[in-house]
């Protein structure tokens, strides 16, 4: 059962099985009584990471509710993570790094890359009318990338 291996491969092991679920409860609990706390593990980062990607989520699909579309502003101070993480998953999806299942949930409440969607040659014409309305120009930097209060 326990092998002689070193203590850091022996610790390690002990992690994995509390996360698995298999360390006897005895054995735990003098660990946590000399002051060890169990690291987080691969499996549970990647349950802490899927947790917080379906919290990003809801927060997406509370503003589609709000403002009927998932066109987060990129710098938008109400909810910066969630603007941050609505650019990261449109970048992960020109990449190719999104899972079917995230990517499936992501298009039932129609999000869409920037200038991919049915309609963005509008909506940047729309954005461009209000940031002529706001500054009365049209001349629009080649790196302007928000499509916040114009």
């Amino acid at each position: 059962e326990d092998q002689d291996y070193g203590l850091g491969p022996w610790l390690h092991d002990q992690n994995l099985r509390q996360t698995k679920g298999s360390l006897d409860k005895a054995k735990h609990d003098l660990l946590v009584e000399i002051g060890y706390e169990f690291a987080d593990t691969s499996l549970t980062l990647i349950i802490k990471l899927n947790n917080l990607w379906n919290k990003q989520y809801q927060s997406l699909v509370e503003y589609k509710n709000e403002y009927g579309d998932t066109n987060v502003p990129c710098r938008w101070e109400e909810n910066p993570s969630l603007a941050k993480w609505v650019r990261t998953q449109r970048e992960k999806i020109r990449i190719n790094k999104v899972s079917e299942d995230r990517l499936r949930r992501l298009r039932e409440i129609d999000f869409h890359l920037i200038g991919g969607t049915k309609g963005a040659w509008e909506q940047r014409f729309q954005e461009l009318a209000n940031y002529k309305e706001k500054h009365g120009e049209c001349h629009i930097p080649l790196r302007f990338e928000c499509s916040t209060a114009l």
